[in-house]
């Protein structure tokens, strides 16, 4: 499944469950997509026939009434893994997040040692999931064979970052790193993740070779790493971005992440649930933020207020109402 149809999937679910319409404005600010991939996913919806483009509303809504009210479709969507997709169906939406669990996801990111501090950025945020991530420059021991080990840890990984540039494109090993991973995934139908993320607004920066007639390329920042990661390991990331939320420092993070366990909200155990509270509680940068504050906490409280511990929930509905 490529970029647009994953972005076209993920905002057909939510216009599921969000009563079949939506303005642009209210998909950009749950999915933090930018507005070329939001305009490109929903053009993906309308030539399938999903969905009616509200050109003039800004807006876009799943339709195709008849006159007695029923949603009719002309298609049915089926995922890379075989899983039919029936839009008028949120339970099928379950099938495609059910990835077999795992006891940790493994990255390798690949990118020049000029923009090491950028790879580190990267990796800092991701170990806030508790993702194991592995740079060469930095985790291959002096005494180990270490194109062994870099070979190895591709093969292993789960995800492959590639931080492109004019420095990766003109690295000795950058681009050779990128071909296995390509042959492993393209060739060997191995299950690795390829997120390419382009560190500058130039040709440098785009994906390029193999990569570049089957993978859109996404400008540098933490958002549009940890957005096609949630997507592809969600049962993964659910837990683990609700413990983030106890240790993230940052308004817009926060409310990132907490948009990203929106579609979610009604799934989660009563540990989740009772875990995310106390998150909230424990960390002013949740319940402060603006869009946690007025949106999704409320929301998330009025889908779980029967799970939530009594004490906890007068603790953060208190903290909410603060000024």
């Amino acid at each position: 499944m490529n970029p647009i149809e994953q972005n076209a999937l993920y905002i057909l679910k939510l216009l599921v469950d969000k009563d079949r319409k939506m303005s642009t404005k209210e998909i950009k600010k749950l999915t933090h997509f930018e507005d070329r991939d939001i305009n490109d996913a929903i053009d993906y919806l309308g030539n399938r026939g999903y969905v009616d483009v509200l050109r003039g509303l800004g807006g876009v809504a799943i339709v195709n009434a008849n006159s007695s009210g029923r949603y009719q479709y002309h298609e049915i969507f089926s995922d890379s893994r075989g899983s039919i997709i029936d839009p008028d169906n949120p339970s099928s939406f379950e099938e495609l997040y059910q990835e077999p669990p795992t006891d940790e996801l493994k990255v390798f990111i690949s990118y020049s040692t000029k923009d090491t501090d950028k790879a580190r950025v990267i990796k800092n945020n991701l170990e806030d999931f508790d993702i194991y991530c592995f740079m060469a420059s930095e985790d291959t021991e002096a005494s180990e064979e270490w194109m062994e080990k870099i070979f190895d840890e591709i093969t292993n990984s789960d995800i492959f970052i590639a931080l492109l540039s004019y420095n990766f494109k003109n690295s000795d090993w950058c681009p050779q790193e990128l071909g296995i991973a390509c042959y492993l995934k393209y060739y060997m139908n191995k299950q690795i993740q390829i997120v390419p993320l382009g560190l500058n607004n130039d040709e440098h920066s785009r994906p390029f070779g193999f990569l570049s007639i089957r993978i859109q390329g996404q400008e540098y920042n933490v958002f549009n790493l940890i957005r096609p990661i949630f997507r592809e390991h969600t049962n993964y990331m659910i837990p683990k971005s609700i413990d983030a939320l106890g240790k993230i420092y940052g308004y817009r993070k926060t409310e990132f992440i907490m948009g990203l366990l929106e579609p979610y909200y009604d799934k989660l155990t009563a540990g989740d649930v009772n875990k995310l509270v106390l998150n909230a509680i424990n960390n002013d940068q949740v319940y402060d933020a603006g869009d946690c504050k007025d949106e999704y906490i409320p929301k998330f409280i009025d889908i779980n207020k029967d799970k939530i511990e009594p004490g906890n929930l007068k603790k953060l509905q208190r903290l909410l109402d603060e000024d």
